[in-house]
């Protein structure tokens, strides 16, 4: 029988934790645009308050589970020295393994909103310097290790931005800068200052009732890629490439419908392999995952390979993110279903090693000790997150955390 220690260690171990295509390539205008990055807010400090006791804790020898308080679970990012952030509809969560420190801030006292969930709209980006920036419906929030925070509005980050839509994407890439977007506007923040473009190639026309509208494809996703490399996603199946001066767009309508929004990025750096999650509804035959291989080419994997019951797919989103840990493996979780299923490189298993597609079983039971609850939660993976030393943190939208220790 397995000593059980402090649930404050507990929560500290959890966190140490088919066809090709060629390429479609189009090349952007870029058009600069000037900014003024001082910020008129003042810089506040606030006190971290000791996060609630978890409700329940189990494990096994391959994964281990903490969640509690029933907050929704939005992103997951980590800064330098093993500080882990978890921000939620209405705190934003940081663990300090080093100094074995889990406390939360509430938005509450913050941002003075009733329902925060209307403002904080889940975007999460962590600095070099360990600043966690949020994004809100308004701007954008920085918090520091500290408790020092500052509020920026929209206009000084996105001087053209669609201000009803928010902040869609926040990423901190390999070289330390901040990348914000906003329909089809990004912009990156290199310490000092902000450079701006808006990106050509994102627009496509659609016909509803017979009358014909012109959508933009707008920026929901980004990944860091190799080198200077950025790569984003979009609704309408675009994926756009920066690669240290140019954006280039490459249009997947032709591997899957229009509908395909784009909505997780993985990127495997050893292989140099882009993966990229439909996580919009449709019918089961079309695409759900896209591989992309260094040499360029395409490969793609059906929605229906993922079902585990006949009409599945046909309504709500079921695919929500992707990751890629430092062994290769790559790890997608659903809104539903199987929750949770594996790429070793030759083929999709579920969390139990079983093989795709599954026909019978209607959710994937991890073999964990014959608890209540020590399966998912409600099986619906908000976030899945490759650490650096290697370990996966699976976030469920119940605020809990599902740990896979790097294999030795």
């Amino acid at each position: 029988m397995k000593t059980r220690p402090s649930i404050l260690l507990i929560t500290c171990w959890v966190l140490l934790l088919n066809g090709c295509l060629s390429e479609p390539e189009i090349r952007t205008a870029l058009e600069e645009v000037p900014i003024d990055t001082a910020s008129s807010t003042p810089v506040s400090i606030i006190t971290n308050t000791p996060s609630p006791t978890p409700e329940k804790e189990c494990w096994e020898p391959d994964w281990q589970m903490v969640w509690a308080n029933g907050h929704e679970l939005r992103a997951i990012g980590e800064g330098p020295q093993d500080v882990f952030w978890f921000l939620s509809d209405s705190s934003l969560d940081r663990m300090s393994i080093k100094n074995e420190i889990y406390k939360f801030i509430e938005f509450s006292g913050i941002l003075h909103c009733d329902n925060c969930r209307d403002i904080v709209n889940g975007t999460l980006a962590i600095s070099t310097s360990g600043e966690a920036w949020i994004g809100l419906s308004t701007g954008l929030l920085i918090v520091d290790k500290d408790g020092a925070w500052r509020q920026i509005d929209i206009d000084e980050v996105l001087p053209f931005a669609d201000k009803s839509l928010g902040l869609r994407v926040l990423l901190s890439d390999a070289n330390g800068n901040i990348w914000v977007s906003n329909s089809n506007s990004i912009c990156y923040f290199n310490g000092t200052d902000w450079n701006c473009h808006q990106i050509d190639g994102l627009q496509e026309k659609i016909t509803i009732a017979g009358v014909e509208h012109e959508k933009t494809a707008e920026i929901i996703s980004a990944v860091s890629g190799q080198a200077n490399q950025v790569w984003f996603g979009t609704k309408y199946g675009r994926v756009i490439l920066f690669n240290g001066n140019d954006y280039d767009v490459y249009n997947l309508s032709e591997l899957t419908d229009f509908n395909s929004y784009i909505g997780s990025l993985a990127f495997d750096e050893k292989t140099g392999t882009l993966w990229a999650l439909n996580t919009s509804g449709g019918s089961k035959d079309t695409i759900g995952v896209f591989r992309r291989s260094s040499d360029g080419n395409w490969k793609t994997f059906r929605r229906d390979l993922f079902s585990s019951r006949p009409d599945q797919e046909s309504f709500g989103q079921i695919l929500k993110s992707i990751a890629v840990t430092h062994d290769g493996t790559v790890w997608l979780g659903m809104e539903r279903g199987l929750a949770l299923v594996y790429y070793n490189g030759v083929e999709w298993k579920t969390l139990d090693g079983e093989s795709l597609p599954v026909k019978l079983s209607y959710y994937s039971k991890p073999k964990l000790p014959n608890i209540d609850g020590c399966n998912l939660p409600d099986d619906y993976i908000v976030d899945i997150f490759a650490a650096e030393n290697g370990n996966l943190i699976v976030g469920n939208q119940i605020f809990g955390f599902m740990y896979k220790k790097a294999e030795k």
